[in-house]
């Protein structure tokens, strides 16, 4: 058990989370809470670690949880259900640690390195997840049901994590084949990102750019047409055609898209607004867009 916090795992936890050019140069990064943990794949898996309690909690008190389980037989099937389902929950938390071994941190060791207000007890150091533009331009990196025509999301420069994470998100519901970013775009990797993909981050590719002008112009070299989201300019996004393989360019917050990739769209697209809003968060108007082309497509 890890009992201090000047323990060097403890000090490397931190510096993955505090220092995204520390996450840069291992190569790793950390995931903390139980649905996160459950989703992360096993083979980014490098090292666990689980609080005291947790762990108390799964290796303590499991013919507790299986007396409680009998207990509610005769009680009411929802609460029945939902003491049943905990337990579930708990074998298959267990049964994941288990394959890989963990180690054991002290309770105020564990909140010491915790970035959530009310911590779930585990974290991983997982290994960043390795794609390229090629893989992703050829769905090397697909699941099973390719919807449609290739739908590619490009982001320059969004900044706020939470916007990030919510984009990942979206664009994992929405059916997106891959995310191009360039350099000055949020670290996917920080914890609030992480936390704001709700897993999706396993499961959406993506590349960082160093230059991102250059990668849109190979984009399209490829057949793929462009859409720009611009605030005021274009042709309503419920007008574009949509169907055919496109790239959706989404820009910063407060600057929107840079002049230079802007000269690259084919076309540009904007949200049409009612009342005295000026424009939509980035995460928002992304959702809206991507969503779009999965209407469209479904519709033909």
């Amino acid at each position: 058990m890890i009992t201090s916090t000047s323990n060097k795992n403890i000090k490397e936890i931190t510096a993955l989370i505090k220092k995204s050019s520390y996450r840069k140069s291992e190569g790793c990064y950390v995931v903390e809470g139980i649905k996160m943990f459950k989703e992360l794949p096993d083979k980014y898996i490098k090292k666990i670690y689980i609080s005291e309690k947790l762990y108390d909690r799964l290796y303590y008190s499991s013919e507790v949880k299986k007396s409680n389980v009998s207990s509610v037989l005769s009680a009411c099937d929802k609460k029945h259900r939902a003491v049943k389902n905990a337990a579930k929950s708990d074998d298959e938390l267990k049964a994941k640690l288990d394959r890989h071994g963990f180690e054991v941190l002290k309770q105020h060791v564990f909140e010491s390195t915790s970035e959530t207000s009310t911590p779930q007890g585990i974290l991983a150091v997982a290994s960043k997840q390795e794609y390229t533009l090629e893989g992703i331009l050829k769905r090397q990196y697909a699941s099973a049901n390719i919807d449609g025509a290739l739908k590619l999301l490009v982001l320059d420069t969004i900044q706020d994590p939470g916007n990030l994470g919510t984009i990942i998100r979206a664009g994992e519901a929405a059916g997106i084949d891959g995310v191009i970013m360039g350099r000055g775009t949020a670290d996917i990797y920080s914890p609030k990102v992480t936390r704001s993909t709700m897993g999706s981050l396993f499961r959406v590719p993506f590349i960082y750019t160093d230059d991102l002008l250059l990668t849109v112009k190979d984009i399209k070299k490829e057949n793929i047409k462009i859409y720009a989201a611009e605030k005021d300019e274009g042709i309503n996004y419920d007008r574009a055609d949509l169907i055919n393989a496109a790239a959706l360019i989404i820009g910063n917050e407060s600057g929107g898209i840079s002049d230079d990739i802007l000269k690259e769209a084919d076309s540009l697209i904007k949200i049409p607004m009612t009342g005295s809003v000026e424009s939509l968060n980035a995460a928002i108007a992304a959702s809206i867009l991507m969503f779009e082309i999965t209407r469209q497509r479904r519709a033909v």
